[in-house]
């Protein structure tokens, strides 16, 4: 009896079965469950493949993870090129067969994450990693972030100084400023001084340059020799500098600057005065006094002579005392 191949019912495939054994021409053909029959790799309700065309290549069949053939080494990858990315992996690395978000430093332009480390952007730790982001070509190692500039690398000021504080370029020239005047940076100082955040009474009241108690050709290491800076401090820079400062224990840099310079107003009758006007806003950081005839001028307190600039003495006898002019 010969067996024919056109496609049969399952109970004629059964009834043929028996009568001749024809089961791999006719039962599996026709019917690849019946008994006796091996289902294909791919039939079952589990079975994928790298293409969705029924031929899976070298690689056999790929989960849905790796649907790629690697056909040069027979490995299911998920990416062969860039192409096969997105979102926030949009790089393929190939060598690994995975989708990242970077290959290399240049690929992340963010400063918060310009360093490209195991296939994600992250925190620099290096300028070399923010070379490439124009106006944040510096790297705060610290806040692992790129910046303008550092108070170590201020390259991109020019001649001027980096604030310390937000890390941007400043206008203002290095070692421009003398003592007691404002500052945002140890290198605005002149040498053997440091820009140093000045408190009064618990208030902030700036940051000025005062000396280094170890300056040489100023304090020397003694602070008494550079009057009326004789209070002695360790105290920390805004440059991050700790050492011993040289600063006044009477009053601030604001009411020193504004000795004998600004005028206020006497009260009624003199010599009551409004020091109000003089010295920082909300400390007792400075007097009005009358300096001679209808004039009066801002001066400071002191409890000595060394509280006092040169040329000018303690008023011990007034309560309360004051620097004379």
């Amino acid at each position: 009896m010969t067996c024919h191949l056109a496609p049969r019912a399952l109970l004629c495939a059964l009834a043929t079965l028996l009568a001749t054994g024809c089961v791999e021409r006719v039962l599996c053909a026709d019917v690849p469950t019946a008994p006796g029959c091996t289902p294909p790799a791919d039939s079952g309700p589990d079975a994928q493949t790298d293409g969705g065309d029924g031929d899976a290549g070298p690689c056999g069949a790929c989960p849905a993870a790796t649907p790629l053939c690697r056909e040069a080494d027979g490995e299911c990858v998920a990416c062969l090129g860039d192409g096969d990315c997105g979102g926030d992996t949009p790089l393929c690395d190939t060598d690994a067969g995975t989708c990242v978000g970077c290959l290399r430093d240049a690929d992340c332009d963010d400063p918060t994450a310009a360093r490209c480390e195991a296939g994600a952007c992250t925190g620099c730790d290096d300028s070399l990693q923010c070379a490439g982001i124009t106006g944040t070509e510096v790297c705060d190692t610290d806040a692992v972030t790129c910046v303008q500039c550092t108070t170590d690398e201020r390259d991109a000021c020019g001649g001027n100084v980096c604030d310390g504080a937000d890390h941007t370029c400043t206008t203002r020239p290095e070692r421009s400023k003398g003592l007691c005047q404002d500052c945002v940076a140890d290198a605005e100082c002149r040498d053997g001084q440091l820009c140093v955040a000045m408190t009064f009474e618990g208030t902030d009241v700036g940051r000025f340059c005062l000396w280094r108690e170890d300056a040489p050709g100023g304090a020397g290491g003694n602070c008494l020799s550079v009057r009326p800076y004789v209070e002695t401090e360790s105290l920390t820079s805004v440059d991050g500098v700790t050492t011993n400062i040289c600063t006044l224990r009477q009053t601030t840099c604001v009411a020193l600057n504004q000795f004998d310079m600004m005028g206020c107003t006497v009260g009624t009758p003199p010599p009551a005065a409004t020091d109000s006007e003089c010295g920082f806003t909300g400390v007792d950081d400075g007097l009005c006094r009358v300096r001679s005839g209808p004039t009066n001028r801002c001066t400071t307190p002191c409890l000595s002579d060394d509280d006092c600039l040169p040329g000018s003495s303690c008023n011990t006898a007034a309560t309360p005392r004051y620097c004379e002019f």
